[in-house]
This record gives structure tokens, sequence and C-alpha cells, in this order.
């Protein structure tokens, strides 16, 4: 290990935190935020950590069965905000990290080249990166969940590519309760999850002829917390409304492919290019191009179990879109023995890093824009309200860019029934909110 390449590691880490503290700093409480300030079970804004339970109890009726996630943004509503903001910036570097870990070669400890690209990947590609990893009510169902899903990766990466066993007692306790917890995160995501570790499973049968017993325990602690979430009366009741009929699927089969389309087509290229890169010329070709091939075809399938699901938003391309990238990043570092293979390591990683270092500086700003658009409107309210007007008419907000969490997202329309509307006005005390423009 050389100094600079582990200074130059822990300082890419550290930039990347400053930037995300300040974007989440720079988030305010949006759309669902406000839903979640409220007991599902009582109507009452939420007091304490014990009212929570109740609360997701009834929400595993009218809502659905992601009881983790949500507990979490009911837990954030009742907690100074800055605790989030940073906590949230930490689990997005976690989530880097993980990455990373799955993806490097085992005697490459600080690659800051290999963090680099998929530090400039995670923050350039993903569609809805605002909403996905900086509002509270989506980053619990994305950001978080998918740092959970690539920890959890991390033993069989460590045993499939470096033949590693989790060998202490704590390692055991700790993949196995977040197996447990990554089951109720998604729908597709930690369903998609459990199908990759079966795929694993199966190959390293097949290749060594046993199964370390702690791989089917974690997908089997998994697929039990996919199940809590699936069996919710809310997930049953939304499963039948989205599958009725032919053409309710075909329609919803659709929306994914036009999903693919336009978010995965070209990087799902850049994958296939690189995968046979990989086995013409790459060093270990078998091992880390099966490996990386089941999360390839683990991210189609994330994004077509969408076909079960009526409503398909961009944030919820994350997980797949996060597969393709952990896939490419698992094949990267089998080209680093031969010259032109340490050039395109090189050229990606300073392409990428100096498109992320660009979209970061205008990025700041434009949140900070949005900010203080949000505190000018929560002023305007209260004022209003200080005067006696409780049915009050104010401005929508749209993003700037797809680092704020406002960007495609309708937090507030000119239907006082909507529920951000209706639970706008409720957060601060009012009969009704609308908006009659957009700044």
């Amino acid at each position: 290990m050389k100094k600079p390449d582990k200074l130059l590691f822990m300082l890419t880490l550290a930039s990347t935190f400053a930037v995300m503290a300040g974007l989440n700093l720079l988030t305010p409480m949006i759309a669902d935020d406000y839903r979640y300030a409220f007991s599902f079970s009582t109507g009452a804004r939420l007091q304490s950590v014990g009212e929570i339970f109740p609360s997701l109890a009834a929400h595993a009726s009218v809502m659905n069965g992601r009881l983790v996630p949500h507990f979490f943004v009911q837990l954030f509503t009742i907690t100074p905000r800055p605790v989030f903001s940073l906590l949230n910036a930490m689990v997005y570097v976690l989530l880097l990290l993980g990455l990373y870990r799955v993806a490097r070669k085992e005697e490459s400890r600080y690659d800051w080249r290999l963090l680099l690209m998929v530090d400039g990947a995670v923050f350039l590609l993903p569609p809805a990166f605002g909403q996905s990893f900086l509002w509270l009510a989506g980053s619990m169902n994305y950001l978080w969940c998918d740092a959970l899903m690539v920890w959890v990766w991390v033993p069989f990466a460590d045993f499939i590519l470096h033949k590693r066993n989790p060998r202490r007692g704590w390692q055991w306790v700790l993949l196995l309760a977040g197996s447990l917890l990554l089951g109720n995160m998604s729908e597709n995501v930690s369903a998609t999850a459990v199908g990759i570790m079966v795929l694993w499973m199966g190959y390293t049968a097949w290749r060594d002829r046993r199964l370390p017993v702690w791989m089917p325990a974690s997908a089997l602690f998994t697929l039990a917390g996919w199940l809590v979430l699936m069996l919710a009366p809310a997930n049953r009741t939304n499963v039948g409304q989205a599958v009725q009929g032919v053409n309710a699927l075909f329609t919803n089969f659709q929306a994914a492919l036009s999903m693919w389309m336009q978010h995965g087509l070209w990087l799902s290229m850049g994958f296939l290019a690189v995968f046979f890169l990989a086995l013409t010329y790459g060093k270990e070709p078998r091992n880390r191009a099966a490996f990386a091939m089941m999360l390839f075809l683990g991210s189609l399938v994330c994004n077509f179990m969408m076909t079960a699901a009526d409503y398909y938003p961009e944030r919820a391309f994350t997980g797949s879109i996060l597969m393709e990238i952990l896939a490419i990043a698992v094949l990267l570092p089998s080209f680093t023995e031969a010259a032109w293979g340490k050039a395109l390591y090189r050229a990606l990683a300073c392409g990428l890093s100096l498109v992320m270092a660009l979209q970061m500086v205008g990025a700041l700003p434009s949140a900070y824009n949005r900010y203080r658009q949000a505190q000018a409107r929560t002023e305007e309210v209260l004022q209003a309200k200080a005067e006696g007007t409780l049915n009050v008419v104010t401005f929508g907000i749209q993003g700037n860019s797809r680092y704020d969490a406002f960007d495609g997202l309708n937090e507030l329309t000119d239907d006082p029934n909507y529920f951000p509307n209706a639970y706008f006005a409720k957060y601060y005390g009012l009969q009704s909110v609308v908006i009659d423009r957009f700044e």
C-alpha cells in the first residue's frame, strides 16, 4: 500500500461526504415527509418513538408493508433535521464503500481510481438523484435499502471472488440481521436480492461442490423479511389492483420497458462490452464474469418486476441502475494487468470524476436556491396563519436539477385534497393549502 493511494482514497470519501452533507442540509421536508409526521393509527402528530409502532401497524393495512424504511421515516420526522441530513450523507458514503468493497481486488485495499469510478457513476447515472438520495421518504426506501443490500452481498463477493468466509460470530449476527431488514425494504429490490443470492449459491455449489451454510441462511432471512412485506394487507390489495387483466399487465410492462430503454439501455450495452472484454483479456475471467453477469441479470429482473406495479416513478429505477454499475465495477479490476487496461482504468476514473466534480459545483447553489424558496414559502404560510387566514394560496416549487428533491416531484398542487396539500396544511395548522403558480 502506498501512502498517496490511501490519502487520495480518504480525500475522495471526505469530499463526497462534504458535498452530500451540504445537499442534504439544503433539502427541506417535502410531500410524503409531512404525511409521515403523523400517526397512521390516530392521525395525531408523532411525539415519541413509542407512537411509531401502532402507526406502522396501521400503515401495513392502508399503505404497504415496508415497515423498516417507514419506521426510520417517521423517526426522523421527530428528530432535528440535521440529524437525518448528516446520517443520510454517511449512508451515501457507506453505499459507495459497499459497492467498492464488492468490486475491488483483494490486494487493492485503497484503489482510489476504482472508488472514483464508482463514485462518479453513482452521482451521474441514477435518473432521480434528489428523490432517491436526498428526500427523507425517498432516501429511506432507496438509498438505505441499496446500501444495506450491497453490504449484505459483501460476504458473497468475498467467498466467490476471494474464497474467504465470514469467521467471527458477530459477522454472522450482522449478516443475518441485515438480511432480515433488507427483505422488508422493497418489493422489487429485496426480491431481486434474494434471486441474485440464489444464483450465486448455485454457482458456488457447482464450482466448489459445497455450499457454506451462511449463504442459504442469509437468503432465507432476506426472503422472510420480504414475505412480511408482501403479505401485509395493503400489499396484497395493491398487487391485486395492479395486475387485473392482460391489458393492465401489458401497460405496466411497457412502462418498465420504457424506463429501461431511457435510463438503462446504454449502461447495459457498456456492461456487455466490458463483459466480453473481460472474458477475452481479463485476469480471473470465470469468477468475476459469472458474478457480474448474475448482477446484470438481476438488474433486468429488478426493473421488469415493476410490471406488477401500476406506478413506476424514476426513483424506483435506482436499485436496477446500481446493480448495473456494480456489475461493471466488478469486471474493471480484471483489466489492470495489461497496459491498455490500465489506460482504460485511468481514463474512466479521470473522466467520471471530472464530470462529477463539475456537476457538484452546479448542484450546491441550485439546491441552495430551492432551499431558500422553501423557506420563503414557509414564512409566507406562517404569516398568513398569524393574520388569521387558514385557507392559504401559495406557490409550488419546481426542481432546478436532478440534484434537488423537488425535481420531478408533485409536492403541492392546486387540489386542496391531494394528500401532500392536505398534510402540508395539517402540519402547519391550516385548513387548506393550494398553489396558483410555480417558482
